[in-house]
């Protein structure tokens, strides 16, 4: 909790956590995506610069939470890495592993990290053939 207060005062309100699929239904959406395929993002954490979120995907057949990280270049979110930790939805828990992933990456909470980079959109790239 200690940290968790002191990113709240810190970046106020640049922290927001916020579970988006209520803990009794996280087993039913599970199996929603099992049959389903889709990914669904059951809470989120932002401090900052940085995201993480608990999401639930399809895999060989199965539905597993896994942690997904994102950094903020100047306007958008990037996906960075996911990690298959243990993931839940409790915020303390969450931040613990977005603190590590922070630390081992040399990440910030307050310093964009990554530049956006101007070019063509996928759509625009044309294959050569």
């Amino acid at each position: 909790m200690e940290l968790i207060n002191k990113l709240k005062e810190n970046l106020g309100d640049k922290y927001i956590f916020e579970q988006t699929v209520p803990e009794d239904l996280i087993e039913e959406t599970m199996n929603t995506v099992i049959c389903t395929g889709e990914i669904i993002t059951v809470a989120a954490l932002t401090a900052g610069c940085v995201k993480i979120e608990a999401a639930i995907y399809e895999r060989d057949g199965a539905a597993q939470m896994n942690y997904d990280i994102y950094v903020k270049d100047s306007s958008n979110w990037i996906f960075y890495d996911s990690l298959n930790d243990n993931a839940t939805t409790n915020e303390a828990e969450m931040l613990a592993a977005l603190d590590k992933a922070v630390r081992e990456n040399g990440l910030s909470y307050t310093e964009c990290c990554f530049e956006q980079i101007d070019g063509a959109a996928p759509a625009d790239v044309k294959l050569a053939m």
